[in-house]
């Protein structure tokens, strides 16, 4: 590849006054001192650097213009360092307790190492030269290939536990984390391609990381402001599955030592406690609550996960959820009809979605029609009284097919 030496130079020098000023901005960022963000904090201590030993290397390439070996194996090399400390960076987005300060600071050396011995290979001999540079390509592909599958099987475990722990789906709140990691696989795949396309590659190239980096700047501020929801998950996490553990060996010893007669007895007094403590939730509107974990309903069920889950298999049909969704989204039918002020958007927070996009979808399914169509339904009715409202609702409800059976 051959490059302009002028456009060469201004996009060196672009991309470090960028990025210079994006790792200053990410280095004053302020996180709290929390234990819940200690691995945030030891990513921001990596991010930093990283930052500023790019830009280093921009204005170093712009002081001394382009050199095709050089450049290639610089990039190779900064390549898997950003591939490393973004991947860590994105995991401990959704799973802190898994990155570790000894295995990232080791990965780290071996790049460096593996950087200086290429070098060293330049100068000794150009064949050993290309030979190294190949090589390097090879082992950064598996890198590559490597920390997309941790990656993956992190995203994958933290998905399963936050819907479990919230016993709602939680995937469409920690999607934009997938959507950054495969924006650096991109970027990281781009790598391999610069040595061997042209000049609007290149060009190219340089100015999607420099995106790139303002939106992982970005997202770390938006991070501690909009995820403290995971919090909990983070700290219990490792305790809850050995205390299930625990738990379900109890439970099954249980289940061998009791009688058929003793379990019948058990389940219909635990049936007729959970009708009425159902009941009571719901005529309390505990539905709406927003973000509260699977522990803390059970605790006011007074029941445990074991009873929970038989009743709603039994008693219900569908799971906790399932059931729970068509609750919400009767409550928002309500609001709709009754203060037509509101937006779609604060309907959706008030009866206890997390997501406006998976609020649209149950509504719609469920009612049939959108929340606009909904909407202009009600809106074109004449003003009813108090009391006619409450006819009305009584009148679509009582022959709706999704109205929960108390």
């Amino acid at each position: 590849m051959i490059i302009d030496p002028l456009l060469y130079k201004y996009l060196m020098l672009a991309s470090g006054i960028c990025i210079t000023i994006l790792g200053a901005l990410l280095a004053c960022i302020y996180i709290p001192d929390i234990k819940q963000l200690k691995k945030l904090r030891m990513a921001r201590k990596c991010l930093v650097p990283s930052f500023f030993i790019l830009s280093l290397l921009s204005f170093v390439s712009y002081y001394f213009g382009y050199d095709p070996y050089v450049e290639n194996t610089g990039t190779l090399i900064t390549g898997s360092f950003q591939a490393l400390l973004f991947t860590m960076t994105m995991i401990i987005f959704i799973r802190p307790n898994d990155v570790h300060k000894k295995s990232v600071v080791g990965q780290f050396y071996i790049i460096a190492l593996a950087g200086i011995l290429i070098y060293l290979s330049k100068f000794l001999h150009h064949d050993w030269f290309m030979i190294c540079f190949h090589i390097a390509e090879g082992l950064y592909l598996m890198q590559l290939v490597f920390y997309t599958r941790l990656f993956h099987r992190a995203y994958q475990t933290t998905r399963s536990e936050l819907n479990d722990y919230y016993d709602e789906e939680e995937e469409s709140r920690i999607y934009w984390v997938k959507i950054g990691y495969y924006g650096a696989l991109t970027i990281g795949i781009m790598v391999l391609f610069v040595p061997y396309l042209g000049p609007w590659f290149f060009s190219f190239f340089v100015i999607f990381y420099m995106v790139y980096y303002c939106l992982v700047a970005l997202r770390i501020n938006y991070y501690q402001n909009k995820m403290a929801f995971m919090f909990p998950v983070f700290s219990n996490n490792t305790v809850e599955t050995g205390e299930m553990k625990e738990l379900n060996l109890a439970f099954k010893t249980v289940q061998k030592n009791q009688s058929v007669t003793d379990k019948d007895a058990e389940y219909c007094e635990q049936t007729e406690q959970l009708k009425t403590a159902f009941r009571q939730w719901t005529e309390n509107k505990m539905y709406l609550l927003k973000d509260v974990p699977k522990e803390d309903i059970i605790k006011q069920l007074n029941t445990d996960i074991y009873a929970l889950r038989r009743y709603m298999k039994n008693e219900k049909g569908p799971g906790f959820s399932q059931w729970r969704n068509p609750l919400r989204i009767r409550e928002a039918c309500l609001l709709f009809m009754i203060q037509s002020d509101l937006t779609a958007e604060q309907i959706c927070k008030a009866t206890g979605f997390n997501n406006s996009s998976n609020f649209h979808k149950l509504f719609q399914e469920k009612i049939g029609k959108t929340t606009r169509e909904f909407r202009k339904l009600t809106k074109a009715e004449q003003p009813l009284l108090y009391d006619q409202i409450e006819v009305k609702k009584r009148q679509m409800f009582e022959t709706s097919a999704f109205l929960p059976d108390f």
